[in-house]
């Protein structure tokens, strides 16, 4: 009741300060409009006129073209209205995006928004909880400070006030990389995420007109910033501004160089970074730093402070072959680092994207358009969140035109603005191989990232307890070699014989090179077992008993006898290394021949004795040592040879001091 009150009070009250006209003009208006098509909903239909209005052609002639110049896999009785609708808006959009300052315009904004209105909704049988174009007329999005009258801030008037009309990422996703500046299609994705961290993956109108104001703000600052900082760096005819720093007292950038600092104004541009020194009144000469030839340049976040110290973390370093030492560019910030992040961000764009071009060789064009998609990526850095980029090697120069029709203009740009029929990556019912490649990114990213969800939460603290977890993963192995000792130590005569004829017999046979494919292959019949019969249900927990709690001193003391019990471990192995080493330089010469000799009779082994019987005798006599009958004389031969092994000296190590190395150069 009290809502059919306060509509009919708002009728009212509008009819107060709006004037009715004259029942000619409706009947003009009526008799001008243009004809609605059947199959599209009454919010197609409405962006359907507006696109005709825009390409100055009727509805039927748009229709007809579409019939007649798309294939007939498009026009499927399911998805014709669909594929009608993304046609008329395409050519609309391509149209639109021709033009300058287009992005001010509310109309277009409005225009857009309806676009992904209408393209989850497109058929007259479709079933949406948006009403049509007319209500969404009287919708303006005028200034943040008129839109948000009651509540805070306008996301929280969308939010709470326009909570039925929102658009999803599918829509979002067909319509808004027409417009390459509004959204690319590599990135369209984690811009919607962006967008729509707060209203639960659904877009607000107001949330999009806000994006798109500021995407317009940015791009004409980055315009004036080019107009009056290009003549104090001299740049090159292909050298586009894309941010400058450092130019409000109140927010300055210092360049560290050892323990040297210096105020300045950093500029970031298409190919280098340039920090301009302030001097008395003036700013200095301009230093380059490259970021399009090849010099190994490394930019990452890094540590600065007074006299080279390293204590606040809101700096980005700069290193290239071209320079001595490195650079720090300190961002001077009281409660976070943010601006030091945006910085890292734009800078590792431009450099990643001259890293792309010099990998796949591209061309001019190629390459204007690499960092054309950069630049307006890096654009976007500053919207709600920061998004991430990939290249594409085979692509369409949009992202340059685009440059150009904003007014980044330039000889080369101009050159491909003339050659480029189709500006853009999107076509009509059709899915880019791009945007599968981007998808299937997408899903794997998901993935890899539920899976490293599961390793976190099986990450286990202390030695004990990582030990105890490794035995029971480890348990069929244990129990395996358990085994085979305990047939090697002849505990069971029979059991023991019964296995070292079988396995002689296989040897002969030549049967044992089958052994390790056997396992492989039983090992894969049990996992497709496994995965037959499981059939999706979740997998069971693996139980593991920890061993009893430690306090901190026994911790501590297992700890070192570790380390003790490690450090022998290496002590012992040197010392065989050392002993190699002394019979080799022939320190007792008496051992020395006899290793010789030895290791001629092996080598004479090697070359005439077929592989399975070399490995078949070794097999009896490592098998064979705690036979009963062999026992004593094995133990014999095991104690001489230890004897003749002691007896052989290490060859000497001398440890030589820092100090004393510098002292004898």
């Amino acid at each position: 009741m009290w809502e059919n009150i306060l509509r009919n009070h708002h009728k009212s009250l509008k009819s107060l300060f709006h004037r009715h006209k004259p029942d000619a003009d409706a009947t003009d208006d009526s008799a001008n409009s243009p004809k609605p098509i059947p199959q599209l909903s009454p919010l197609a239909n409405s962006v359907v006129a507006r696109c005709s209005k825009i390409l100055g052609v009727s509805t039927e002639e748009l229709q007809h073209a579409f019939d007649s110049e798309l294939p007939l896999g498009v026009k499927e009785l399911l998805t014709y209205a669909r594929h009608l609708l993304e046609f008329c808006s395409y050519k609309a959009l391509h149209k639109l995006s021709r033009t300058s300052d287009y992005l001010s315009d509310k109309e277009f904004r409005r225009l857009t928004y309806d676009m992904m209105l209408a393209w989850e909704a497109p058929s007259v049988h479709t079933d949406h909880p948006t009403e049509t174009a007319s209500s969404s007329k009287e919708e303006t999005s005028g200034d943040e400070d008129e839109a948000s009258l009651f509540y805070s801030t306008s996301t929280n008037m969308a939010l709470q006030v326009d909570d039925k009309k929102t658009v999803g990422v599918e829509a979002f996703s067909r319509i808004a990389p027409v417009c390459v500046p509004i959204a690319d299609i590599i990135t369209v994705h984690n811009l919607f995420d962006a967008l729509t961290s707060s209203s639960g993956r659904r877009l607000h109108f107001l949330v999009y007109d806000k994006y798109i104001r500021y995407l317009d703000k940015v791009i004409k600052n980055s315009k004036n910033m080019l107009a009056s900082s290009a003549g104090n760096l001299q740049l090159a005819e292909e050298e586009i501004i894309l941010d400058v720093d450092g130019t409000i007292p109140t927010q300055p950038v210092l360049q560290h160089i050892g323990i040297s600092a210096w105020p300045g104004r950093l500029t970031l541009t298409n190919y280098a970074l340039y920090f301009e020194s302030l001097g008395v009144g003036v700013y200095e000469k301009a230093v380059r730093y490259d970021l399009g030839t090849d010099m190994k340049q490394v930019i990452k976040p890094d540590l600065t402070g007074p006299l080279g110290a390293r204590l606040f973390d809101k700096a980005v370093m700069y290193k290239s072959t071209s320079i001595a030492e490195p650079v720090y560019f300190e961002f001077p910030e009281f409660k976070a680092n943010l601006r030091r992040d945006y910085w890292l961000d734009i800078s590792l764009e431009i450099l990643r994207a001259h890293m792309f071009i010099r990998k796949y060789y591209l061309k001019e064009a190629q390459k204007s358009e690499v960092l054309a998609r950069a630049m307006l990526v890096s654009g976007k850095r500053d919207s709600p969140r920061n998004v991430d980029t990939k290249k594409q090697l085979t692509m369409s120069p949009a992202s340059v035109v685009a440059l150009f029709c904003l007014g980044f203009k330039s000889k080369k740009v101009a050159d491909i603005y003339e050659e480029t029929t189709v500006i853009g990556d999107m076509r009509v019912g059709e899915i880019n191989p791009l945007e599968v490649a981007v998808k299937q990114s997408l899903l794997d990213t998901g993935k890899a990232q539920a899976a490293q969800a599961t390793v976190d939460q099986v990450k286990v603290e202390g030695i004990d307890t990582n030990v105890a977890v490794m035995k029971e993963l480890l348990f069929p192995v244990i129990v395996s070699a358990n085994r085979l000792q305990l047939l090697a130590s002849w505990k069971d005569f029979y059991r023991s014989t019964a296995f070292l004829l079988l396995t002689c017999y296989m040897i002969l046979r030549g049967w044992i090179q089958y052994i390790l494919p056997s396992i492989f292959v039983f090992i894969a019949i049990l996992m497709l077992w496994r995965r037959h019969f499981r059939k999706g249900r979740p997998l069971e927990a693996f139980t593991v008993t920890p061993p009893p709690n430690r306090n901190p001193v026994e911790q501590l003391l297992t700890l070192q006898e570790a380390i003790t019990q490690f450090e022998s471990l290496i002590q012992a192995a040197n010392i065989i290394l050392l002993k190699m080493r002394a019979l080799l330089l022939a320190i007792l010469p008496q051992a020395t021949e006899k290793v010789a000799v030895l290791l001629v009779v092996i080598a004479a082994v090697f070359a005439f004795v077929p592989p399975k019987y070399i490995f078949l005798v070794t097999f009896i006599e490592y098998y064979t040592r705690e036979m009963p009958c062999r026992k004593e004389s094995s133990d014999k031969w095991v104690r001489r040879i230890r004897e003749w092994w002691v007896r052989i000296p290490a060859a000497p190590v001398q440890l030589i001091k820092p100090d004393d190395c510098k002292k004898r150069k």
